[in-house]
């Protein structure tokens, strides 16, 4: 069940907490588990607020990344352990995504083209569980596609899969000929 976390890292600074964040390379390999990530200043130190798929998610994540990262960097790490807040989680709505989406979607630039295939790429990333997403190195890593040949078909169907359906695949080099005399 997924849970939220609110954390305060009392007397804790920004630059700390970037530190930190680098070390453990949240950023290209984000912790399994992890649905959501925010942080900030707050009244005395600094504040984070996550969703989890589960509080044994968190748990490992702080017991195998955090800690390590802490004890490692010392005093360029907060200096305190985090007040830790847990609450249930109900909804989770990505409102920007749906914005995004619909800009993207209704302009014609070549750039918002760019910004389609970008959409269609991040939708089909959250259109899997955070699991799916975070358990395999080649999800963790994947791109969008960078040129056009490696864009799907206004039909959705990448070059791998035009070239077996039109027979090219098999050396067949007339599928689109016609029948063949």
């Amino acid at each position: 069940m997924p849970v939220g976390l609110r954390l305060k890292f009392v007397e804790a600074t920004e630059e700390q907490y970037e530190v930190t964040q680098r070390h453990m390379n949240i950023e290209h390999d984000p912790p399994k588990g992890l649905i959501f990530h925010s942080a900030g200043p707050v009244d005395g130190g600094w504040g984070v607020t996550d969703f989890w798929e589960s509080r044994d998610a968190f748990d490992r994540f702080v017991a195998e990344r955090l800690r390590p990262a802490v004890q490692e960097l010392g005093s360029q790490a907060p200096p305190n352990e985090p007040d830790i807040e847990e609450f249930a989680v109900h909804n989770i709505t990505k409102p920007w995504l749906l914005q995004w989406g619909s800009f993207a979607l209704s302009a014609s630039s070549p750039a918002s083209a760019r910004a389609r295939d970008g959409l269609a790429w991040l939708s089909s990333l959250l259109s899997r569980s955070p699991t799916e997403v975070n358990g395999s190195s080649e999800a963790r890593h994947a791109e969008p596609p960078e040129t056009e040949e490696e864009r799907p078909g206004e039909d959705g169907v990448g070059p791998e899969e035009r070239s077996v359906g039109d027979g090219a695949a098999h050396g067949d080099h007339h599928a689109d000929a016609g029948p063949r005399a």
